[in-house]
């Protein structure tokens, strides 16, 4: 019984750091794309897109009043900002990590012998967008967590 309280808080612990590693990764993309938009748009508009591209490539749906209209009402230069990510290595590295270790960590954790068909779905959204970067081996999540703490903390400078 013991083991499996130590195993249960453990494996908590563990899911907790994934997701905190896939926000810094999330968040250091918005920050990077928001400083980057706001040299062509007033900084309203900057955040506005730079939410709507981390979205979009991490496959999460837009928030908030705000964030809907402006998704469902400028797609065109939504995709033209998430094609020019064709050309950011580092923003398709963390993107490719921070979905490939979470479509493991899920499949890893699925109890049943049912695998969850859409559990790939963001993966083969980021090849269908070109943000794929090459010969990629995905890190350990231990190292991941570092990689992205590190990412976020470069794009608050």
């Amino acid at each position: 019984m013991l083991n499996f309280i130590f195993n249960f808080f453990d494996g908590k612990r563990y899911f907790k750091q994934i997701d905190t590693a896939i926000n810094y990764a999330m968040h250091g993309a918005y920050n990077r794309l928001y400083k980057k938009y706001c040299a062509y748009y007033d900084s309203d508009k900057a955040g506005l897109l730079a939410a709507a591209v981390t979205n979009e490539i991490f496959s999460k749906k837009p928030v908030g009043e705000r964030g809907i209209t402006f998704f469902q009402t400028k797609t065109k230069l939504i995709k033209n900002a998430v094609s020019e990510l064709q050309f950011d290595e580092g923003i398709k590295q963390i993107t490719y990590f921070s979905l490939a270790i979470k479509t493991q960590v899920i499949f890893n954790a699925q109890q049943s012998g049912a695998y969850d068909k859409n559990l790939s779905i963001p993966l083969k959204k980021l090849k269908e967008l070109s943000l794929l970067p090459e010969n990629q081996d995905v890190p350990q999540p231990k190292k991941f967590f570092q990689m992205a703490k590190k990412y976020y903390n470069k794009s608050l400078k």
